[in-house]
């Protein structure tokens, strides 16, 4: 349930994300399906791994950072990005693995925003 929750989350943020033009706002039930979704996975981990799970369940959180603006999901993101000290997955005896470069590909979202303590020059 707990990966079935990170992966609703991602998919159905990105897909929102990337089907609305600035313009539009994103419907109420949207929204709250979307904290509801974030409610459920944070009540069930409490690590700050950088696996596949969580870099899932982070590409969503930063999609739902990019709808809302919520200060409090962009001071998760760059708390968890900070104490993976932006590091991708190695947790495969040092080989990385595809999937746990979703983490990495939020930590350049984060560079690409300004957000968190590696900001652009």
């Amino acid at each position: 349930m707990l990966v079935l929750a990170s992966i609703l989350l991602a998919s159905s943020l990105s897909v929102t994300v990337m089907a609305r033009t600035s313009k539009d706002p994103v419907p109420q039930d949207v929204i709250t399906t979307m904290q509801v979704a974030d409610d459920y996975f944070k009540s069930k981990t409490s690590d700050w791994q950088c696996g596949w799970e969580r870099g899932t369940y982070i590409v969503g959180e930063f999609a739902r950072w990019q709808i809302t603006q919520n200060a409090t999901v962009r001071d998760y993101l760059v708390e968890w990005a900070e104490q993976n000290k932006y590091q991708v997955c190695t947790k495969n005896g040092g080989k990385q693995n595809a999937n746990d470069e979703l983490c990495g590909a939020t930590y350049l979202d984060l560079y690409r925003y300004n957000l968190g303590g590696h900001t652009k020059e």
